[in-house]
């Protein structure tokens, strides 16, 4: 594959995949009118729905009752749109909104192709949550993932790699443990992924896998990643377990300080990515009330909406939620504000010697626009997670009284049961 390193690649609508094509669908079809969301905040099933029959692969069995859990590309594009802002979420008077940031829509459409994909493959692998991104949510399978790499980059493109269970090596792992993942990764033309037949017995999101065969880009990505040494060594135990521990259960494939498509750049024409966008921009400090949907994570059916000013602290946003789920507020926690849950991102309880401190920072001044999402630790031994998602943003308005709880739903468990 030496040839495929110094050969200068052209990605297009259809190669190394649909997904550009499919995703100037989704961005022209939701970017014309503000689109309402459910109470669940995801995409309503009239959307989905449409939006599925104008796709490359549309999803079979769907009806305009189908949640958008079921259509793993529409559920990729959603979560996309809304960790790149491309997209936030706004609040309508009756209803949320899926909202168009038009500008950086604008920007994006003015992109090279190539630097249109990268910029969704980075937002993929570095700034979104796995977890989140699979319903299932199959802990770990970045390490499996990692620990398979080398068997995958010997194969030629094209060739299947049988990945069941009985399968010799770290590869086997990935049979039951991908998810969705297996299908993100074809989605973005890296390898075909052959699906083993769905049984009754088994929930309707789960996805299981016979075989993987990298595509011919799939390879050179892969040996690219391998060679620059953005991948830890499978062999290297420790360092594997650092690499991965740092994110504290919200994990990504990349850990990355800087942009993935800059160690790809001889690998396509001069100037290919001269007008790339970050993915992740800083926003400006806001003043007004900020409202937070804050779920279980465990079982999210059990929730609560939360209030607080612009100058409250996130140890502030700790003790409310406290206050929401009856707990005794008598263990240490911790805030992950990004996917990466790297340190610049963490805040930790004001007793730990481990700044910064949530005491000290003020939820205006976070960098929080509307549809952010982030998690919240509390006991470091039970570890009680929680997934954060700021709603909306009512700028002007003041909140006499300190936070307040607006809406709670769902028994909260017992602390200690």
């Amino acid at each position: 594959m030496s040839e495929d390193r110094n050969m200068h690649w052209q990605i297009t609508d259809e190669y190394p995949s649909s997904i550009l094509r499919d995703f100037h669908i989704f961005l022209e079809d939701l970017s014309s009118v503000p689109s309402p969301l459910t109470p669940s905040l995801n995409l309503a099933r009239k959307t989905l729905f449409a939006l599925n029959s104008r796709m490359s692969r549309p999803e079979t069995g769907v009806t305009e009752r189908t949640d958008q859990v079921m259509y793993p590309l529409l559920h990729l594009f959603y979560h996309l749109s809304l960790e790149s802002g491309l997209f936030s979420l706004g609040a309508g008077e009756r209803k949320p909104w899926f909202e168009p940031n038009l500008e950086k829509i604008g920007a994006f459409r003015a992109m090279e192709p190539e630097a249109q994909y990268f910029f969704l493959l980075e937002t993929y692998l570095q700034h979104s949550d796995w977890e989140s991104l699979d319903p299932n949510r199959n802990f770990g399978v970045q390490i499996q993932l990692i620990g398979a790499m080398p068997q995958l980059v010997l194969a030629s493109p094209g060739e299947k790699i049988p990945i069941r269970k009985d399968s010799r090596g770290p590869i086997g792992f990935l049979s039951w443990n991908l998810g969705y993942h297996g299908l993100y990764f074809e989605y973005f033309g890296l390898w075909a992924a052959t699906e083993m037949p769905i049984r009754k017995e088994w929930p309707k999101t789960w996805r299981k896998f016979e075989s993987l065969a990298l595509t011919r880009f799939g390879k050179f990505l892969f040996e690219m990643l391998n060679e620059k040494g953005l991948l830890p060594d499978p062999d290297e135990e420790e360092k594997m377990l650092d690499y991965f521990l740092s994110r504290d259960d919200r994990m990504v494939l990349l850990n990355l300080a800087d942009r993935l498509h800059e160690y790809f750049q001889d690998s396509f024409p001069t100037g290919t990515f001269a007008n790339m966008l970050p993915v992740v921009e800083e926003v400006e400090a806001r003043k007004g009330v900020f409202v937070f949907k804050v779920s279980l994570r465990h079982d999210p059916k059990i929730w609560c909406r939360v209030a607080l000013s612009s100058q409250d602290t996130l140890h502030a946003l700790h003790r409310i939620i406290q206050q929401a789920y009856r707990f005794d507020d008598d263990h240490l926690y911790c805030f992950y504000l990004h996917p990466r849950s790297d340190r610049r991102d963490t805040y930790n309880h004001p007793w730990t010697d481990m700044p910064p401190f949530a005491d000290e920072a003020l939820i205006g001044e976070l960098n929080l626009a509307p549809g952010r999402k982030f998690r919240y630790l509390f006991d470091f031994g039970d570890r009680w997670w929680f997934d954060i998602v700021l709603e909306e943003i009512r700028e002007g308005e003041e909140l006499p009284g300190g936070p307040k709880v607006l809406e709670k739903k769902g028994r909260a468990p017992r602390q200690y049961g």
